[in-house]
């Protein structure tokens, strides 16, 4: 766990801050902070058991969570970022902001299938005869 304050959770930019910093450290989940549960949440990226998803109420209770269920899910994850520094700093700043992921080898991301032609309400779409 990581020895320092929660950021208040009055204030959204240092918890989204500290979301976007978490998942620069833990780059296989997606963390968000939840601006009307006040809980960091993430999901992970690689093959977890069908809908994991951590709820935190601190930085460091999530990272705490994330390792565990990486070590109990087993899987083969690249070594974790060094944890970041939860105390903001002087100025209450962290870094220079969020990090861009790199994208996937080859330089292309996957294409996504439009669905059926017709757009959404057309019949074929989910939810529809």
């Amino acid at each position: 766990m990581i020895p320092s304050p929660r950021p208040d959770p009055r204030n959204e930019d240092a918890c989204r801050q500290a979301a976007a910093q978490l998942q620069h450290d833990h780059p296989e989940w997606l963390v968000m902070w939840g601006c009307y549960t006040r809980c960091y949440v993430a999901f992970p990226l690689f093959q977890a058991p069908r809908g994991t998803v951590l709820t935190a109420g601190t930085p460091g209770e999530m990272a705490a969570q994330i390792r565990r269920t990486e070590q109990t899910s087993g899987a083969r994850l690249p070594p974790p970022s060094p944890p970041g520094d939860w105390s903001g700093g002087p100025s209450g700043q962290r870094g220079s902001g969020p990090q861009r992921r790199p994208g996937p080898p080859g330089g292309t991301a996957p294409q996504r299938s439009p669905g059926p032609p017709g757009g959404p309400g057309a019949p074929g779409w989910p939810g529809r005869r």
